[in-house]
């Protein structure tokens, strides 16, 4: 199976998290060096908590501001090294 790539008409705004090194900086800086408009999160930016039960509505509020988000990347997180059956709902959300 061939693979395609597109090039967008237009210049897009990229919604990134968790770059403020590694994979999202690396991200942001292409996106940026293509001419594209990024909303970052991590470092300096966007203040997005991803413990925040309320997260999923980030994007809509930026929206009913006026910035529309044509591509979203999660690259969020941390990490906890133990079976998750025994991990109590409060270590996985602190």
């Amino acid at each position: 199976m061939a693979t395609t790539f597109t090039i967008p008409a237009r210049k897009l705004t990229w919604l990134i998290t968790g770059c403020s090194s590694g994979f999202g900086l690396a991200l942001t800086r292409i996106v940026q060096a293509a001419g594209h408009k990024s909303k970052t999160n991590g470092g300096k930016g966007l203040e997005l908590d991803v413990n925040d039960p309320t997260s999923p509505r980030f994007v809509d509020n930026l929206e009913q501001s006026g910035i529309e988000i044509d591509a979203l990347i999660n690259n969020a997180g941390y990490s906890i090294f133990a079976p998750v059956e025994s991990t109590a709902e409060e270590e996985l959300r602190a």
